[in-house]
């Protein structure tokens, strides 16, 4: 029997519910009319890689930037356009600018994510592997697949970082990090080849640093609980001719933001042992082998986990439709095809 391939997302749907898993990663069932435009998270974690990767083959931090930025540019943002259109053409025309903003807001993230941390750690880091692609066994005829986002050398410390991109709206605490799976695996994998000596949590708040509003009096809003930084309030104070001593406050308040809250990194020694989850991942994955022999045999039938989450599941008109009619063969034609 050849190898059983799985992914942390693969193992995840089917915790989740066997029928999900049975339609997405068996029958490779795909949504006609699911194509979203490329979100955001994906545009910035594509500009990571490029701007890594030109680093790692010593290309300057300037032009592996502008490398980046272009790549926004042409790789994303003519299916932008096409989907803005589409909108357009259904009468959605605050989502078709909506979407248009999207590449714009990808630049003006990556742009302030460059000048806070990208040229830095050109010159603070080895670059020792790049949206590398692994293969772990992690039980006999069975390979899970993953692809780590950058390893480096520190190169004053001498320690090596297992580093994971997160874009996010608000950052996790510490606990979802202490129980990230993909970590571990990841750690333990390239323990033979290089070791890990700590992870390193770089994370891009999508959310960007708010504008101050101008006040009638033709002053800016002093409020303190202004989600900003000092570089984006200091822009309006210039633009507007004010005396920046009267914001001082601002100032001792936001100064620092851009690092610790808009892109903060977080380094956490492997100290977990990743025994306990391994055990969990690698049971699941045996269970999938078990379910998958007995579907392919027709011993059994996938079980469905009907619950509240199936609003939120590209396959639930599926399950409508077998659940109501038992025959659910005219909307895989309308609405899925096979990848």
């Amino acid at each position: 029997m050849t190898d059983l391939t799985v992914s942390l997302s693969a193992v995840q749907a089917f915790r989740r519910c066997q029928q999900q898993y049975f339609y997405r990663y068996v029958e490779r069932l795909r949504r006609k009319d699911k194509a979203p435009a490329p979100e955001l998270g994906i545009i910035l974690h594509d500009y990571l890689a490029c701007y890594y990767k030109w680093l790692q083959a010593d290309m300057p931090a300037i032009e592996a930037h502008q490398t980046g930025l272009l790549k926004i540019s042409l790789d994303y943002l003519p299916e932008i356009k096409r989907f803005a259109r589409i909108a357009h053409q259904a009468g959605q025309p605050e989502l078709a600018a909506e979407l248009l903003e999207i590449p714009k807001v990808a630049s003006r993230i990556a742009e302030r994510y460059y000048l806070a941390r990208g040229q830095f750690d050109a010159e603070q880091y080895d670059f020792l592997y790049v949206e590398h692609e692994l293969r772990l066994t992690v039980a006999k005829g069975i390979v899970s697949n993953g692809r780590l986002d950058l390893v480096t050398r520190d190169k004053d410390k001498g320690l090596v970082y297992l580093w994971e991109h997160k874009s996010t709206g608000n950052v996790p605490d510490t606990t979802y990090r202490l129980r990230d799976l993909q970590t571990l695996l990841y750690a333990e994998k390239l323990a033979g080849d290089v070791e890990i000596d700590a992870v390193l949590w770089n994370y891009m708040r999508t959310k960007e640093p708010t504008v101050p509003e101008e006040l009638k009096a033709g002053r800016l809003t002093n409020r303190a609980n202004l989600d900003s930084t000092w570089e984006v309030y200091a822009a309006e104070i210039s633009r507007l001719g004010l005396d920046v001593t009267e914001y001082e406050n601002q100032r001792e308040r936001l100064v620092g933001r851009e690092l610790t809250v808009f892109f903060p990194r977080y380094e956490q020694v492997i100290v977990a042992q990743a025994d306990v989850l391994l055990r969990d991942y690698i049971n699941s994955a045996k269970e999938i082998r078990r379910y998958r022999r007995a579907w392919e045999e027709r011993r059994v039938e996938p079980v469905r986990n009907v619950s509240l989450e199936c609003n939120w599941c590209e396959y639930s008109q599926l399950c409508t439709a077998a659940i109501l009619g038992g025959d659910d063969s005219d909307v895989r034609q309308m609405r899925y095809i096979t990848q």
